[in-house]
């Protein structure tokens, strides 16, 4: 039986401040977004997207528990990256040398949360 899911498609966050949002997010990535509409802005990051939305009654901004992680080369970087442009740390940094990984999860100063994943082995 082949598997349900293949891999992650796409990671979809919604936000009270679209603008906001994707200029913070622009400039924290250094990339533009290759989705850039009223009502969505899109970054393509390895075969994945993220794409930012604006948050509705249905699909409220900010985290319910669940954090998508990005994979980033140095997380000490990129935490230093953003905090210098705004952000928080929300929780971490931290090792889990059992499974070789170095984490941590930050706010953006909208209040989006996500992780980031250094792979040490």
């Amino acid at each position: 039986m082949t598997a349900m899911f293949q891999q992650l498609a796409e990671v979809m966050v919604f936000v009270d401040d679209l603008p906001a949002t994707k200029a913070w997010f622009t400039a924290f990535l250094g990339i533009d977004p290759d989705l850039d509409e009223p009502e969505a802005v899109g970054y393509r990051i390895g075969p994945h997207e993220l794409h930012l939305r604006p948050a509705d009654a249905k699909s409220p901004a900010r985290t319910a528990g669940s954090v998508a992680y990005w994979q980033v080369a140095d997380v000490d970087a990129a935490i230093d990256r953003a905090t210098s442009l705004g952000a928080s740390v929300h929780r971490g940094p931290g090792d889990v040398p059992e499974a070789g990984i170095r984490i941590c999860q930050v706010r953006e100063p909208g209040g989006v949360v996500f992780g980031m994943l250094e792979r040490r082995r």
